[in-house]
């Protein structure tokens, strides 16, 4: 038989069991542990956005997509009719 918990039906179940002993750690640190943690996130967040925007990162490209390769300006002015 298979086990139930690990069926699609309940992966929120599995997030949750995940996401509890995090948000519990965090609550029993106390009050400068929340705010270090939320400073962490935001400034991780911004370094992550900062490095895809600057071409370090690229996002995963999906199934099907087709890849876009950006034209040298003398390429640009040949297409132009």
């Amino acid at each position: 038989m298979d086990n139930l918990f690990f069926t699609p039906e309940f992966r929120w179940g599995r997030f949750l069991l995940g996401a509890l002993p995090l948000a519990v750690g965090v609550l029993l640190l106390g009050r400068w542990a929340t705010y270090d943690f939320l400073h962490g996130a935001i400034t991780a967040t911004f370094l992550i956005k900062v490095l895809l925007d600057a071409g370090v990162l690229t996002r995963k490209k999906k199934r099907g997509e087709a890849k876009v390769r950006r034209l040298e300006p003398s390429e640009q002015q040949q297409q132009l009719p």
